[in-house]
């Protein structure tokens, strides 16, 4: 196995199981051939001799790698995609701000000062007004 092969813990911990699990049943198909001298004890322990040699078969480890690197590689995909719609997002966010921020700030700036200048003369002419009125 190269380096980029390795097996995680869970991965090695399953492949332990599974030669644990066969040796079990080839163990027991060989007790019941040494105690079962006919023909159906030695069918017993030919089923049992298979069905451990398709435990250890079975490549769990394996199957769980292979999933493991298809999730990496989707994490991936989408990393790229999320990545390359935020550069999009930048992209617009650029073109609708100018580049020099004068060429917006000081319309608005000058804007709110017409704004503050004009709300403040209304207010006082409002304001005499209606003092006129009460005298």
């Amino acid at each position: 196995m190269g380096v980029f092969s390795r097996k995680t813990n869970l991965e090695r911990g399953i492949d332990q199981i599974e030669h644990s699990a066969a040796a079990a049943v080839e163990q027991l198909a060989e007790t019941i051939r040494e105690r079962v001298d006919n023909e159906t004890g030695e069918q017993i322990a030919k089923t049992l001799a298979r069905l451990a040699e398709r435990v250890d078969a079975m490549d769990l480890a394996d199957q769980v790698k292979r999933s493991r690197k298809q999730v990496q590689k989707a994490a991936r995909r989408v990393s790229k995609q999320v990545e390359q719609g935020s550069h999009q997002l930048a992209a617009m966010g650029a073109k609708s701000v100018p580049e020099e921020p004068t060429e917006w700030i000081m319309p608005s700036l000058v804007g709110f000062l017409l704004g503050v200048g004009t709300g403040f003369f209304l207010g006082r002419f409002f304001t005499e007004r209606r003092e006129e009125e009460r005298h």
